[in-house]
């Protein structure tokens, strides 16, 4: 490992390309930050992920996307963004993955304790997980201010067609799918309904 550079030597503004996101025309940047795996550490692997959040933040990205489901990333995150004072200048996503009401309410106040946050921008039902009862009550938060986007996710095709009918009926904001250069069926149904 190499140390990085002072974040001085960063270019002073930058300006990454943003899109607007159909549901209230608010822009963010189209470059995010995932924490699977990379915000799995312990201590150690903590000193190295201030640089990366400071560089994040100063190259004119906002959006990182968590889950209670990957491991302490969503404690790693929070710490992190308390103690370099970014909380404000993130646009956060986690997700819902609970079986029932009462374990979706725990792991959301879960969530905002580990996260250091009284709110998110997006919270998805993760892998459409009891996704009829978790979408209710993550647009009862919306209501109640506690995040300003739903979604819905999924990570594999065979799962394609069962979003696409629960996107057409239920309208999310937000879809996050498995969408890459090897992995192209979502362009079939999902992103021409996203559209």
């Amino acid at each position: 490992l190499h140390p990085l550079p002072a974040l001085a030597t960063a270019p002073a503004t930058v300006s990454l390309k943003k899109r607007a996101i159909p549901a209230t025309g608010e822009l963010i940047p189209v470059i995010g930050m995932g924490t699977s795996g990379s915000f799995e550490v312990d201590a150690a692997g903590r000193v190295p992920l201030q640089e990366v959040l400071r560089r994040f933040v100063a190259g004119g990205a906002s959006v990182i996307d968590t889950s209670p489901n990957y491991s302490n990333a969503e404690d790693v995150l929070g710490d992190l963004m308390a103690e370099l004072g970014l909380r404000d200048r993130i646009w956060l996503a986690t997700k819902l993955a609970a079986d029932n009401r009462a374990a979706g309410e725990a792991q959301f106040a879960q969530s905002l304790k580990r996260l250091r946050t009284d709110k998110v921008e997006l919270l998805a039902v993760h892998n459409l997980r009891d996704w009829k009862t978790q979408l209710a009550y993550a647009r009862e938060l919306k209501a109640q201010g506690k995040t300003k986007y739903v979604g819905l996710t999924h990570y594999v095709s065979e799962k394609h067609d069962e979003l696409a009918a629960i996107m057409a009926a239920e309208k999310p904001d937000f879809i996050q799918i498995n969408y890459s250069v090897s992995t192209t069926n979502a362009d079939k149904r999902l992103l021409p309904l996203a559209r």
